[in-house]
């Protein structure tokens, strides 16, 4: 029986080419949030197989054949080294990179790097009160971290054409 190949024309796109990729960067987190899935996951015990910087790169350059937007998440992204030189990598590229944080290792040099790095959006998670997200994520102080961070970042010359979003996981609690 002969195989069948789906023949693609010059200028068109597969339905298997997306225009938005989700990298989890890693399954490692600084905080231990009370509705996270990643706690209770195996892909938590699969952090020593994190792709390695240059590995994430080599993605990146085999889908920039057009623009796409990236979406960098994890776990803490921030908990990777070199997340300012891949948003770097991705921007060179032509894409879109949007970043979702908790912003615990946001300080102002850290921002100032990602923004720099030319960063589209940056989301960061505040779950409520500052007393109910230091409850949520079970570490106290982390709302105002968060809060330095959007302060920071906000008010940053380097912000540019960088959005900054605040997000809230709706939970039991």
């Amino acid at each position: 029986m002969a195989e069948r190949r789906d023949k693609k024309l010059p200028g068109t796109r597969s339905k298997f080419d997306p225009d938005y990729v989700a990298l989890d960067l890693t399954y490692r987190c600084n905080l231990a949030c009370s509705f996270c899935f990643m706690a209770e996951s195996r892909t938590k015990a699969a952090g020593s197989k994190e792709l390695t910087l240059a590995e994430l790169k080599e993605l990146v350059d085999g889908l920039s054949q057009r623009p796409r937007e990236f979406y960098l998440a994890g776990g803490e992204p921030s908990l990777r080294r070199g997340l300012p030189e891949l948003v770097r990598h991705i921007k060179k590229r032509g894409h879109r990179c949007l970043l979702t944080t908790n912003a615990q290792r946001l300080d102002e040099r850290a921002a100032a790097l990602l923004l720099k790095a030319g960063v589209d959006e940056i989301t960061v998670s505040l779950h409520g009160t500052p007393e109910m997200h230091d409850r949520v994520t079970g570490v106290k102080g982390s709302a105002a971290r968060a809060e330095k961070f959007f302060r920071f970042a906000g008010a940053s010359p380097l912000k540019k054409n960088a959005s900054l979003t605040l997000w809230c996981t709706i939970n039991r609690l």
